[in-house]
């Protein structure tokens, strides 16, 4: 990588007679440049393809002698070609060249570098072209396209229209790949579809997903018992359920033999009571241990799936294919909703409902298998704080929420909801909350938990703890009046 930008001089013959030069990565699939790259562009000496900095995997330079021999202006150049260690040369030095202060506004960095010939002629805007990364999506959502479709020479997704693409690069997918890729397409195809798990001949709406059921159960037997026929009833035929009993100790016979009767059902009984999430732990890790692929659904004993819900969701996948989480809403068994959406479609977990009003209520949600392979649900409380494994998929993934009843939710007396199951543990939810979003988000975002969880501290008689956390955030709250009132509160109390 550190020697790319020097490529202009190291190339010079070949390159002679073209008016631009340029260099990029091996991880990537191009898609029609030519068609992508406008007149306005061909005006500037340097061509970006992200909108603040030079991306290492494709930039373009004007072939003259001032931007072949750019390089030589950093003062570090010699050094670092001579060291064997990678510097990123090309991203780093080199791009201070063209850009600094990007955080400025255009505007400004216009005025105060425009003595500055590189940076003056130089173009940044972002391409999309890296997903998975801390640059939003187009629509300014962490909603990636799962797959992207190269077409005779042109790169499209499947959620952006008729918008073409330069290029892809597979920056962050390559990182999870698995060990064997799928590389079904050839160079000789005229379509690839590109996915995460390789290149293939067919779209994703071209088949019919797995769905993979997970129940978690504890001594209620004729729940169970009608959770499982709500399977069986199902007019989609591709799912499998996995059922974890946390040790019940109430007869679960008749429902334990309603699951034999399907060889789809597996049944797996715990002999210590350990609580909803690690049941759910332990599917997750039977699914990853069998490598089965497809759509996990998590459905509790004490819900049901309604007769075609499979077959719906089937078919309003195909719909908005692409994602790789996707939701439905639920209902009550008298139909009415229980599912509270401001709105349905392209959203994020992280923005819309743990730091926005958007989403209230239980959804029925649909995962990938590939997208939640290292995720697991919290071993610090035994039930509930579902948030936390939806918030970690989150960081990765958006969903595409329908708005169809697919699960009945029965809300019974002595249930985990109505119970508010660790209501009581307020401190300890609130610090799992700041421990779980601190790499997920913001400094800013996360300051409003930690405002809630200085509020806890508070109630608990840690006033210092509390005090010590506001200064932390006093940047980010210092126009909340809560945060005036908490920091008051704590130094007198600290006093």
């Amino acid at each position: 990588c550190d020697i790319k930008p020097a490529y202009g001089v190291i190339h010079e013959k070949e390159i002679a007679g073209y008016d631009f030069w340029g260099f990029g990565d091996v991880d990537v699939i191009y898609g029609d440049l030519q068609g992508y790259i406008t007149d306005e562009m061909l005006q500037h000496n340097m061509i970006s393809f992200h909108s603040h900095r030079i991306g290492g995997h494709l930039c373009f330079l004007r072939n003259t002698e001032r931007l072949r021999n750019a390089f030589r202006e950093s003062k570090e150049w010699r050094q670092i070609f001579m060291d064997k260690n990678n510097h990123a040369f090309d991203e780093r030095q080199f791009n201070a060249l063209f850009i600094r202060h990007k955080n400025w506004p255009e505007w400004l960095r216009r005025i105060i570098y425009f003595p500055r010939f590189l940076m003056r002629t130089a173009y940044f805007k972002e391409a999309y072209s890296t997903s998975f990364g801390s640059v939003p999506w187009i629509d300014g959502t962490m909603n990636f396209p799962e797959e992207w479709v190269w077409e005779k020479g042109i790169l499209t997704t499947p959620i952006s229209g008729e918008r073409t693409f330069p290029y892809l690069h597979f920056l962050h997918w390559k990182k999870k790949w698995p060990p064997e890729m799928h590389l079904e397409a050839s160079p000789q195809d005229p379509v690839w579809h590109i996915r995460r798990d390789g290149i293939f001949k067919e779209p994703l709406t071209n088949m019919n997903p797995l769905f993979i059921i997970i129940t978690a159960s504890y001594n209620r037997p004729a729940l169970l018992k009608r959770n499982i026929q709500a399977m069986l009833d199902q007019s989609y035929t591709s799912w499998q359920q996995i059922i974890i009993d946390d040790a019940s100790t109430e007869d679960m016979t008749e429902a334990f033999e309603l699951a034999e009767t399907d060889k789809r059902i597996s049944l797996i009984r715990s002999e210590v009571n350990q609580g909803c999430n690690a049941s759910r732990n332990k599917a997750l890790d039977l699914i990853r241990e069998q490598k089965l692929e497809g759509f996990i659904c998590l459905v509790d004993d004490d819900d049901y799936l309604v007769p075609n819900a499979l077959e719906q969701i089937t078919d309003h996948i195909k719909q908005q294919p692409g994602y790789k989480w996707y939701t439905a809403d639920c209902c009550f068994p008298d139909g009415k909703k229980a599912s509270r959406m401001a709105k349905h479609g392209k959203l994020s977990y992280l923005q819309n409902y743990m730091f926005g009003n958007d989403i209230k209520g239980d959804l029925t949600h649909f995962i990938d298998t590939g997208a939640c392979q290292d995720i697991r649900f919290t071993d610090k409380f035994r039930n509930g704080q579902e948030w936390s494994f939806y918030s970690q998929l989150a960081s990765q993934h958006g969903f595409y929420a329908f708005d169809i009843d697919l699960t009945v939710k029965e809300y019974l007396e002595g249930g985990l909801t109505q119970l508010k199951v660790n209501s009581q543990n307020r401190l300890k939810v609130n610090q799992l909350k700041v421990e779980v979003l601190t790499p997920l988000v913001s400094g800013k975002q996360l300051s409003k938990q930690q405002l809630l969880l200085a509020r806890e501290l508070l109630k608990n008689g840690q006033a210092k703890e509390a005090l010590a956390l506001l200064k932390t955030i006093a940047r980010y709250q210092f126009l909340s009046l809560k945060f005036y009132r908490y920091f008051l509160k704590a130094l007198l109390s600290k006093g």
